[in-house]
Parts: C-alpha cells; sequence; structure tokens
C-alpha cells in the first residue's frame, strides 16, 4: 500500500510538473506575442516619423519655393516701377497743343472736292 502511496505521489507529482511545464509554455507564448506586437509597433512608429519627415521635407521646400516666387514677383514689379520713373524723366509730358480746324482747309481734303477738280480739269481738256 505504500508502494502505492509512493506510485501515486510520482504520478501527482509528474502531472503537476507538467501543468507547470504547460503554464510556463503558454507564459512563453504570451511574452512571444507582445514582443512581436512591440515590434510591429516600433517599425510602425519609425515609419510614421519617417514619412512625417518626408511631408515636413516637402512642406518646407514647397513654403522656399513659394517665397522665392514671391520674392522674384515682388523684384519685377520693383524694377517695372523704377523703369516706369525712369521713362516719365526722360520723357516730360507735353501738353498737347490745341489744333484749330480750317474749314476751308478740311473741304480742301475732302473727297468731293478732289472729285469736283478732276472733273473741272478734264471739262476743261
Amino acid at each position: 500500500m505504500q508502494n502505492h502511496g509512493q506510485q501515486q505521489g510520482k504520478v501527482d507529482e509528474q502531472r503537476r510538473i507538467d501543468q507547470q511545464r504547460r503554464e510556463l509554455e503558454i507564459e512563453r507564448l504570451k511574452i512571444a506575442q507582445q514582443a512581436e506586437q512591440l515590434r510591429l509597433q516600433r517599425e510602425e512608429d519609425e515609419r510614421r516619423q519617417l514619412e512625417q519627415q518626408r511631408l515636413e521635407e516637402e512642406l518646407r521646400k514647397k513654403k522656399e519655393t513659394a517665397t522665392n516666387k514671391q520674392m522674384i514677383l515682388d523684384q519685377m514689379k520693383e524694377m517695372a516701377k523704377t523703369m516706369d520713373q525712369k521713362k516719365q524723366q526722360q520723357q516730360p509730358v507735353k501738353p498737347q497743343a490745341k489744333v484749330e480746324v480750317d474749314p476751308f482747309l478740311t473741304f480742301q481734303q475732302s473727297l468731293q472736292f478732289q472729285k469736283e477738280q478732276q472733273a473741272k480739269i478734264e471739262a476743261q481738256k
């Protein structure tokens, strides 16, 4: 009977050891899964950080380009303004002289007058 009790004790001990092994294996798998999740999260964080840096660099370049374009536009406006001022200084505005219209001269230059004169010349021939 005592032998049976020792064997039962050994069987119970073996079951307890097997149960601990299973529990340890389950714990090991959980830890491995957590480690994999952390690795994947770290990779995703790194990818996001690189993407953020790329977007920030792209935005910086766009702002720099826009600033440069605006500076060039401002310089061109200033140059045009300066050129206009120089033109105005070189060519002072002359007041327009009033032209008096001579009605007789206007008539002489008219088509009707020229036809009449041509008719008179041909009639004299």
